[in-house]
């Protein structure tokens, strides 16, 4: 099942990276994962494939973030793909010699918007992407270093208290941005994180303090992690003897009455239970998320047990009780594998269900197969999802008209609640790439994908105070208003309880696909703005970043007040989205990488 590309990866990066050439060693295997990525792209232009300079935002171009070759390319080079963007070959993006100056796709001129350069060179253009990318490196090292200084090992840093926090014990924060280190060339960083890996993560035996491993968390985070760190390091055994220990440690909790996972397993003794807040329930995304990493982990060893377990839990969900394609709940019986109350929703404990149809779809190039990846089921029913949600819960707001997704508490009724989580903003970023795979027709979904990502970017960032988004908004429309004791800014409003910020990653993700697929700058110009935001509102002195209460304080001089938090996504997904969001678009193509829902790319292991 496995593409040549993936042959193409192999010896280059060994356990030699503990040796005092490791920086040389690493930036062999950057070369590697550039060669069998990019220059054995099956799509790629003549050009790049007889071996001709791409322009080198590192990104695909070797080692480092070579800026002088950026620009070198930017001034002497025009490329332009002949075929029209509707051709399904059109696959080249490349950056424009005309006066737009804009990053273009398929031969064609760039869209622009509001912040977008619009005009100016493509030197100049170049050069401000490259400063954008180190400040987003900068960001990584500092929040690297703190964790280093006081956290090294640990689950999570406490970037107040400064001291590390197990949650299962398994070093997530460096397990969770391998990848991350890598697509950045942090060679320091990686080196340090590589040897952890090898000298100190015991599956069988996680930190101190650590509770049982929850199945979706180590199977999103560690696991695909550990996978794609497999991948972009040049295939290090180091990473898939880890990963495989892993999901065999992990592989009792489908062995349950229904085959619906168990939410925990105890890795000390291999015990698998449900939870203990809501014992004899999963939820939809717990259970419905776990077939990209566990069905890339049965391609590489061999073993098809990890794959069937995880395809059956889905399979489940796939055939339970829909509302045009929208699954009616989010909580589900373990022992009988039924849905409990009816709720529709793209939020939390759901989400990623909706995800992972499509991305497991392309994960095995939509090959129909009934091996492994790429069945028709899961298009089809990624197809009635995106058709339910257009049309029974886009919904415009009153006075602005944006674009926002609300929730079904009684499915079906055509009645939908206001109320829209950050998470769902991952919507807009799937609707476009399923557009760019061609999953779904460019109208309507384009259109609506890119009026969805700027209500995502106006309501959550641009209307809140302090430029970074609340948990959770609400928004007048409908006959719904917003209650008085709300933050209020157009028709948007954020209640007391839902100001709080996690350095959450879903809308810079959509704006990194979006702009991938349609080359607008507009995108970039956003992500940037909230890039900034993020940094004078949630950096502290010590270098690190941390929860903020409240996007809307109401304390006197109205400074941000922190809370002792760092989730491992922050350096997983939100910082890896913002290096990708400014970076040339060869680094990871889309129609070759698929990014699971913790930002981990995986390399597509279905037919070309």
């Amino acid at each position: 099942m496995l593409l040549s590309a993936l042959l193409l990866l192999g010896g280059v990066f060994a356990t030699a990276m503990l040796a005092p050439d490791v920086r040389t060693a690493l930036d062999d295997a950057h070369a590697a994962f550039v060669v069998a990525a990019v220059t054995e792209h099956p799509r790629a232009d003549a050009r790049g494939a007889r071996g001709s300079a791409l322009p080198r935002l590192w990104g695909n171009g070797g080692a480092g973030d070579d800026t002088d070759a950026v620009i070198r390319s930017a001034e002497t080079t025009n490329y332009m793909s002949a075929t029209d963007a509707v051709d399904a070959d059109a696959d080249v993006h490349a950056l424009s010699g005309d006066d737009n100056g804009a990053w273009a796709r398929g031969g064609h001129r760039a869209e622009t918007g509001d912040g977008a350069s619009g005009t100016g060179s493509a030197l100049a253009r170049a050069r401000l992407l490259a400063s954008r990318r180190e400040r987003v490196k900068d960001a990584y090292r500092s929040t690297f270093n703190a964790y280093r200084a006081s956290a090294w090992g640990y689950d999570e840093l406490k970037p107040l208290s400064k001291r590390g926090h197990n949650w299962f014990g398994l070093g997530l924060t460096l397990v969770d941005s391998l990848d991350t280190m890598l697509l950045m060339n942090l060679t320091d960083e990686y080196a340090l994180a590589r040897q952890w890996v090898a000298q100190e993560l015991d599956i069988h035996r996680p930190g101190d303090g650590a509770s049982d491993a929850s199945v979706f968390e180590v199977t999103i985070r560690a696991l695909g992690g550990l996978l794609s760190a497999f991948y972009l390091s040049g295939r290090d055994p180091l990473y898939l003897d880890k990963a495989r220990e892993l999901g065999e440690r992990l592989l009792p909790a489908f062995d349950s009455a229904s085959g619906m996972p168990f939410t925990d397993v105890d890795l000390r003794t291999g015990r698998p239970h449900g939870p203990v807040f809501n014992a004899g329930q999963t939820n939809v995304a717990e259970a419905g998320t776990l077939t990209m990493e566990w069905t890339t982990l049965s391609v590489l060893t061999g073993d098809r047990r990890f794959a069937d377990a995880a395809e059956k839990a889905q399979s489940m969900l796939m055939s339970s009780q829909h509302f045009e394609g929208l699954i009616e709940g989010m909580w589900v019986d373990i022992r009988s594998g039924m849905l409990g109350e009816r709720k529709i929703t793209l939020g939390a404990r759901v989400d990623s269900y909706y995800e992972y149809l499509l991305k497991y779809w392309l994960l095995g190039a939509g090959s129909g197969s009934h091996k492994l990846g790429g069945q028709d089921e899961y298009l089809e029913a990624f197809r009635k999802a995106a058709a339910a949600v257009s049309k029974h819960l886009s919904r415009r707001s009153e006075k602005e008209g944006l674009l926002l997704i609300g929730e079904q508490n009684n499915p079906g009724s055509g009645r939908v609640s206001n109320k829209m989580d950050h998470l769902v903003c991952f919507w807009p970023g799937l609707i476009a790439l399923g557009v760019e795979r061609g999953a779904l027709p460019r109208e309507p979904y384009l259109r609506e994908a890119k009026d969805q990502v700027e209500a995502c970017y106006r309501a959550f960032y641009e209307r809140s105070p302090t430029g970074i988004a609340p948990e959770i908004i609400h928004w007048a429309g409908d006959g719904q208003k917003c209650p008085s004791s709300a933050f209020v800014s157009g028709d948007v409003c954020y209640n007391s309880n839902d100001q709080h910020n996690l350095l959450r990653p879903e809308t810079v993700e959509s704006l990194f696909i979006l702009h991938r697929v349609t080359g607008d700058e507009r995108y970039q110009e956003w992500g940037w703005k909230m890039f900034e935001a993020f940094e004078s509102t949630s950096r502290l002195e010590s270098g690190a970043f941390a929860k903020v209460a409240s996007v809307s304080p109401s304390n006197k001089g109205g400074s941000v007040l922190h809370e002792d938090q760092l989730d491992t996504f922050w350096m997983a997904e939100t910082l890896k989205y913002f290096y990708l969001l400014f970076a040339d678009a060869s680094l990871l193509p889309l129609d070759r990488w698929v990014l699971n829902t913790e930002a981990h790319p995986l390399l597509g292991f279905g037919p070309p």
